[in-house]
């Protein structure tokens, strides 16, 4: 691995849809399927609004779909409850950050559903980016990111490790 600085064009910056159309095409040769949501808000798992989102993650999640959400809001507890409301799943998550009025911001997170396994998992952006190293059947792993920047954030920066080359990289 080698460390470098991470900014948004230095995660994003260098894709055009060539790119995403290869990626698209790799994620589909491992038979990766994925679902992204920003959820605008979902911290308690018994409001009738989160019951429907949570029964819609829950399909995408039983058809087999890697699910990446974004403006979660949740915090370390509320990762705990979300990981038994979908029990079946794996729930990797960034927790959300402190916002200008005192309250959450932010928070992303990555459900992974049964036949999936994450080798490694790393908040590159606390509260704004999650990646994954997911490995699904016989396939290599695929690089997943969960990816949210509100306004002020996108040029914020966090160190992280670079992908190995021999992986396949899933980001979208």
């Amino acid at each position: 691995y080698t460390t470098t600085r991470l900014d948004l064009g230095a995660l994003i910056g260098h894709h055009n849809l060539d790119h995403l159309s290869t990626i698209r095409a790799n994620i589909e040769q491992a038979g990766i399927r994925l679902a992204c949501w920003n959820l605008r808000w979902l911290v308690s798992p018994h409001t009738d609004q989160a019951a429907g989102k949570r029964a819609l993650i829950r399909h995408w999640l039983e058809a087999g779909r890697i699910v990446l959400l974004q403006e979660t809001h949740w915090t370390d507890v509320d990762i705990a409850v979300w990981e038994t409301a979908v029990p079946a799943a794996t729930v990797l998550a960034a927790p959300a950050t402190l916002g200008p009025r005192g309250g959450p911001q932010g928070g992303v997170a990555i459900l992974l559903p049964e036949g999936c396994t994450a080798t490694s998992h790393t908040v590159l952006v606390p509260g704004c980016a999650l990646q994954a190293w997911v490995g699904h059947g016989d396939n290599p792993p695929a690089r997943v990111v969960s990816l949210h920047l509100p306004p002020g954030l996108q040029e914020a920066t966090q160190l992280h490790q670079r992908p190995r080359s021999h992986q396949m990289d899933a980001t979208l």
